[in-house]
């Protein structure tokens, strides 16, 4: 039961990074996540569960010789490892869209309406220097 246990946590945690992550770096990230105690539950609540998660997979791989597994654990214990490592892929294949969208941003950007640089004037006057 701790191997079943363990991977629900990791998964768990490793799901609310991947939600956390994105939106923490974003240019302007929500206010829930970055200020006070929003912030602070949510990352204590994602270390949490990576620790105990971590925590028992280990004891579920200490005393495997003496667990009976059932088709949930089993199928639960080798969903988990697949389950991560889609939400890590997502989260890199997010990152590098947002990142290919900064970059784009950064390198076209948008008309405005007055410039803030000061005009030169019409005509061939020479530069006072």
């Amino acid at each position: 039961m701790s191997g079943l246990i363990g991977s629900l946590l990791l998964l768990l945690g490793v799901l609310a990074m991947t939600t956390a992550i994105p939106a923490s770096r974003r240019r302007h990230p929500p206010g829930w996540l970055i200020e006070g105690f929003g912030g602070e539950a949510i990352s204590l609540a994602t270390v949490t569960l990576l620790g105990f998660g971590a925590g028992y997979t280990l004891h579920f791989i200490a005393t495997l010789g003496t667990q009976h597994l059932v088709t949930l654990q089993t199928a639960v214990l080798l969903a988990t490892p697949l389950t991560c490592w889609g939400a890590w892929r997502l989260l890199a294949s997010r990152q590098a869209f947002t990142a290919l969208l900064d970059e784009e941003a950064s390198v076209l950007p948008l008309p405005s309406q007055e410039s803030t640089t000061p005009r030169r004037p019409e005509g061939h006057l020479k530069r006072i220097a």
